[in-house]
């Protein structure tokens, strides 16, 4: 996924200082999607518009972090050649070099949905949905950047990285960070020595029909570990070509991190210490307050559990071997 970002890198700034004037140069073969420097540094996705005319004119959006501008009329030096057309330009407001990073890695959002051929139509509603992942940077995190780094070293040790994606969860609301219906895994990560890990009446009492499993990691920050920023490079190649899959990829990670983003993508904790650590739980084998028990007027109810003397689940433990429990195993 660096292929973008070594683009833009390579790219120098243009000469001219008004306009819509980038360098830019191809991301594919296609010739539709560019990256691009404006005159004022800024990274920028340019979308060939369609020969289709047909789509309403477009109001243009302007973020925090992100501008748009549809259709408009630029002029491109690529390789020293000048070209002028008219294209979307999606331009990344911000001089942190790991949110411009986490910007053009996203772009792929956008050109795996648009593909080779589109409308003007087709273009609006895309980035429409593209600079939704980018409107919770200005909200406060949901989560901590420990809990975030634990789901994805999750996905990064599982063997089928787009099951555990298409199960991640959407919002802080859901019970379980990974549900597939009648399969959900809890993730818990500790910086204690001990494991011990705080749960919701619902993560233990799980409705009839589910399987639930709980999986338990030691965290403990290291300079020299394994950043939030690497586990989604090396998550993100399993994505490839998924629009939905990279989109909810993003979405969650943006969600969860909100504004405190730019400072917590290099955090970055001990990857040995969490391999050798992590543990599955069966939820059902774990001590806990039965919802029979809990008073019709009392509600959101969380209790702190010591799984030490809990049982392990192994693979050779669980009856499917194709489901999404067994992908973590």
């Amino acid at each position: 996924m660096d292929h973008i970002i070594k683009l833009f890198k390579s790219l120098s700034v243009p000469g001219a200082k008004e306009g819509n004037i980038f360098s830019a140069l191809k991301i594919d073969k296609s010739g539709n999607f560019r990256v691009g420097i404006s005159p004022d540094k800024m990274p920028s996705l340019l979308i060939t518009s369609a020969s289709d005319k047909s789509a309403e004119a477009v109001g243009n959006i302007i973020l925090r972090n992100i501008a748009v501008i549809f259709d408009a009329k630029c002029s491109i030096v690529d390789n020293d050649q000048m070209e002028e057309g008219f294209f979307t330009i999606i331009k990344f407001i911000g001089d942190n070099e790991l949110l411009i990073n986490h910007f053009l890695r996203s772009v792929q959002v956008l050109t795996s949905s648009l593909g080779d051929v589109y409308t003007n139509e087709q273009i609006k509603k895309e980035v429409y949905k593209f600079v939704e992942l980018f409107t919770s940077l200005s909200e406060p995190p949901t989560r901590t950047a420990q809990g975030l780094w634990a789901e994805l070293f999750v996905i990064e040790r599982s063997s089928d990285p787009r099951k555990l994606v298409a199960a991640w969860h959407t919002g802080p609301e859901d019970k379980f960070d990974f549900n597939a219906g009648d399969e959900r895994i809890e993730v818990k990560s500790t910086s204690k020595d001990v494991r011990s890990h705080k749960f919701s009446i619902g993560q233990l009492n799980s409705p009839e029909g589910t399987h639930a499993v709980i999986a338990s990691l030691f965290t403990r920050r290291s300079a020299g570990g394994i950043s939030i920023e690497r586990l989604i490079l090396d998550i993100q190649p399993s994505l490839a070509g998924d629009a939905e899959m990279l989109r909810n990829f993003f979405f969650v990670i943006n969600k969860t991190l909100g504004n405190s983003i730019s400072e917590s993508l290099n955090i970055s904790f001990d990857y040995e210490v969490a391999k050798e650590s992590l543990a599955f739980y069966e939820v059902k084998n774990i001590p806990r307050i039965m919802n029979e028990h809990i008073p019709a007027e009392v509600s959101d109810v969380f209790f702190e559990v010591n799984l030490s003397a809990v049982k392990k689940l192994g693979h050779k433990d669980i009856e499917d071997k194709t489901g999404l429990i067994s992908i973590v195993l």
